[in-house]
């Protein structure tokens, strides 16, 4: 036979029933503080979770009840910034192409040109040094440390790298600066970087900023852009008067 709850029993179970409640609400706010509500619905379905489980025979202190809202109040305003935030990036990065698409056809000379190193490879032209008796190409990541050291065995033909290193794995696809050390027989040796200089084909915006893609497929930041000319090529669709 089934024991009757006493009033102290009862009361006992539904304090612990309340506790459980108010403890699961606790975690469930604490954790919509610390990660970013995606939208006004899910602020809605919390604040809908807050009042769900007030006890209305032993509500949550007031205090606590007015810190929670002003909670959901931070996340709900949290949310609309975000999206203001978002709206703006996307009209400066539209802003920016329109002001970058006037540079395509022109002809440039930079610093710090970055080459892609696709599934065919690298392939990039060595500066000419008729009087170099040795060419090696040292190819850096993007954080500017060494990735392998090449020996140019012809320094008339574009330079080929197929992305293997020293320990003989292959690089991952990405940007990669390319060098060319000189040794002379009579003078100093000399480090050259690759042509960071030529006629401008595409602009785009990634996650860093504005870049402007080479002819020669070197990409460069409009920052690091010391000079800006007319490019000597004539484009293909031009008339010729004479």
């Amino acid at each position: 036979m089934t024991t009757p709850l006493t009033s102290t029993t009862a009361a006992t179970a539904a304090t612990a029933a309340t506790n459980t409640t108010n403890a699961a609400l606790e975690a469930e706010i604490n954790e919509a503080r610390e990660s970013t509500v995606s939208d006004f619905t899910d602020f809605l379905t919390l604040l809908t979770a807050q009042l769900k489980n007030q006890d209305p025979l032993q509500p949550l202190d007031s205090t606590q009840f007015v810190e929670q809202l002003a909670s959901f109040s931070a996340v709900e305003q949290q949310v609309g910034t975000n999206e203001k935030l978002s709206r703006l990036v996307a009209q400066g990065n539209a802003q920016e192409i329109g002001q970058l698409g006037g540079w395509i056809g022109q002809t440039v000379d930079a610093r710090n040109a970055v080459f892609p190193l696709g599934s065919d490879g690298l392939t990039v032209d060595v500066p000419s040094q008729p009087d170099a008796i040795s060419v090696e190409a040292i190819i850096t990541d993007s954080d500017g440390d060494t990735v392998i050291r090449v020996p140019v065995e012809d320094p008339s033909k574009p330079f080929v790298w197929s992305g293997n290193k020293e320990d003989g794995q292959l690089s991952a696809p990405g940007n990669y600066g390319v060098s060319f050390a000189y040794q002379f027989e009579n003078r100093s040796a000399t480090r050259i970087d690759a042509s960071s200089s030529g006629r401008i084909v595409e602009a785009r915006v990634d996650e860093v900023g504005p870049l402007l893609i080479l002819e020669n497929g070197g990409r460069i930041r409009p920052s690091d852009i010391s000079a800006l000319r007319l490019s000597e090529t004539t484009p293909p669709n031009a008339v010729d008067d004479t």
